[in-house]
């Protein structure tokens, strides 16, 4: 699998259908995020999870596609790259193209069980995107 990296603005309702999203970032920072903080799908903000932390959130199904979202959302850059470091250990752990344990993020309210398949060569693309 590959993943297109694209600025938020490029990204329309029909992506949602037709592949997973991956959101980096928070409501300020990503009009996208704000878009399904507008429908409590997700909290990143300035202020949430707070300081360098970060929040891996798995969305069900936003746009009734049977595809989900995935937002990494922090308030800071450091938290950002934390969270993205984060997801990629993660996916370079996995035996399979599917998750088989939860993953516990830096924050003691959420965690994601069972995300979408992973796009492994986001991870690639961080440098050039960070």
């Amino acid at each position: 699998m590959t993943a297109t990296v694209v600025s938020a603005n490029q990204i329309d309702e029909q992506d949602y259908e037709r592949r997973t999203v991956i959101l980096l970032g928070n409501i300020v920072s990503n009009p996208e995020i704000l878009w399904l903080y507008s429908f409590n799908y997700s909290f990143a903000d300035a202020a949430y999870p707070g300081g360098d932390g970060y929040v891996i959130r798995r969305i069900h199904d936003p746009v009734g596609a049977a595809r989900n979202a995935l937002v990494i959302g922090a308030g800071s850059a450091a938290g950002l790259a934390k969270g993205v470091r984060r997801f990629c250990n993660e996916l370079e752990r996995i035996d399979a193209p599917h998750w088989k344990r939860e993953l516990i993020v830096k924050s003691d309210l959420d965690i994601v069980a069972e995300p979408p398949p992973p796009l492994e060569s986001l991870c690639s693309m961080i440098p050039s995107i960070m």
